[in-house]
């Protein structure tokens, strides 16, 4: 395909054309749907729903009577405690700056709601989830609400990043300590992604460092 001038067309932006009147896609992600369906209501399912559903469903296989934490509750993550509450997780604690957000997270699925401003989050959020969380979605890409959801972890417990992380996020060794991560993995929403990051407590003087990108799954070791 070409434009008016000879030049290819081609769309390579997170592989869609937000905005645009027309949009270049692989094959792969077009969906013949009823043309009788409102619009309004598809758009969603191409990017938020199944972005927040698969990380919760695929990528992190949440297991029924687990305990679910999901840090930002926009259209990623309402999508995700839906998914959370299909997949049968005991608990489900939306986390947001936004009280009319938390109020559509408990219509949707969330049995806990917490205010991301107020009070220390990690100690809230082992308070409700009886210890620790065992699953943690994190939506907004923001450092320091990333190492609340490492904090809020019970041992063993997985965090999933799918949010555009602006600024680098170091964890120190005291983050990946008491069982935590032997192992916990930091992931992305799809388990095909070719860039994904892991932590161990093997080396409790080594710091973690991950760097920002989208999404945030490359890894490097800092000594």
């Amino acid at each position: 395909m070409t434009d008016a001038e000879g030049k290819p067309v081609s769309s390579r932006w997170f592989g869609q054309s937000s905005f645009a009147t027309h949009a270049v896609v692989d094959v792969r992600s077009t969906v013949v749907v009823d043309p009788d369906l409102p619009l309004e209501l598809l758009a969603p399912v191409g990017c938020g729903i199944q972005t927040g559903a698969g990380s919760i469903l695929l990528a992190l296989g949440v297991r029924a009577g687990s305990r679910v934490v999901v840090f930002g509750v926009g259209g990623v993550g309402l999508a995700a405690v839906m998914a959370a509450k299909v997949a049968g997780a005991a608990t489900i604690v939306a986390v947001d700056l936004h009280e009319n957000r938390l109020d559509l997270a408990q219509e949707l699925g969330a049995t806990h709601v917490l205010l991301g401003s107020v009070g220390d989050v990690p100690r809230q959020l082992r308070k409700i989830t009886g210890g620790g969380a065992d699953y943690i979605l994190d939506t907004t890409g923001a450092p320091e609400v990333i190492r609340d959801g490492v904090d809020s972890l019970r041992g063993r417990g997985t965090i999933g990043l799918v949010g555009a992380q602006s600024r680098d996020l170091v964890l120190g060794p005291a983050a990946l300590s008491t069982g935590k991560g032997t192992p916990m993995c930091l992931r992305a929403a799809s388990p095909d992604s070719p860039m994904r990051g892991s932590a161990s407590t093997r080396n409790l003087s080594t710091r973690w460092r991950f760097h920002a990108g989208w999404p945030v799954l490359s890894v490097a070791r800092l000594r």
